[in-house]
């Protein structure tokens, strides 16, 4: 007998949407599993989806070479620059996101990117074991999934994790108001230093700091801040 049961199974249980799924459930602690056992971790999906366009943009490149001029630029410029440019803003969002659980992921605005999650997602193993701290599995017939409900708290997140979550939030943030600031000076502002404090009021190093925001930087070309005259 399997330890396992099939996202979709789970929601077919609860009467329930599979964006419902992934925002009650999953985003809330739920390990999704592979099927040959391992966890199913958010930069897996985002790597995945990264590889579909790649491979996109090879079809599209092999169709390009059979036209030529004008014909062939035109083409180029509508639909392989803006898939490169697409898949170059993906890969800077997988560095982002190395060590994210679900807790800590949220679902993108970007539609196909999103439904992809949602459909890998709903398509996963969950244990058992673990599907049982959200609500009794297996739900009893006619159980409304307001009743099959346990409330069950978000996995609580570290120090470090907290930490990093918030110097992210404060990074976007200072970068919408001024672009121009590096990553080096974005560590050295006063909110990302009050919130890089260990639990004993040690600082973080400054090397960690920059893993957790450089990501977020709107042109990392910046580099170190301009050595003042």
């Amino acid at each position: 007998m399997s330890v396992y049961v099939l996202g979709n199974d789970l929601m077919d249980s609860l009467k329930i949407y599979a964006f419902e799924f992934v925002r009650e459930y999953v985003l809330k602690g739920l390990t999704p599993y592979t099927d040959q056992g391992n966890p199913y971790q958010p930069d897996k999906v985002v790597y995945d989806f990264i590889e579909n366009l790649q491979q996109q943009l090879a079809d599209r490149d092999e169709l390009a070479w059979n036209l030529a001029g004008l014909e062939r630029e035109k083409y180029i410029t509508a639909h392989i620059q803006p898939l490169q440019d697409r898949i170059r803003n993906y890969q800077s969002y997988l560095d982002c996101i190395q060590d994210y659980t679900w807790a800590e992921f949220a679902l993108p605005h970007d539609y196909e990117f999103a439904s992809t999650v949602i459909e890998t997602l709903v398509n996963s193993r969950y244990l058992k074991a673990e599907v049982t701290r959200f609500f009794p599995w297996p739900v009893k017939s006619g159980t409304t999934a307001q009743k099959a409900v346990i409330q069950s708290k978000a996995p609580r997140l570290t120090r470090s994790q907290r930490c990093k979550l918030n110097c992210r939030k404060i990074a976007r943030r200072l970068w919408e108001q001024d672009p121009l600031l590096s990553v080096t000076a974005m560590t050295s502002q006063p909110e990302i230093i009050e919130n890089s404090r260990k639990q004993n009021g040690v600082p973080f190093s400054e090397r960690t700091v920059r893993n957790w925001i450089s990501c977020l930087c709107p042109n990392r070309r910046l580099g170190r801040s301009p050595k003042k005259e």
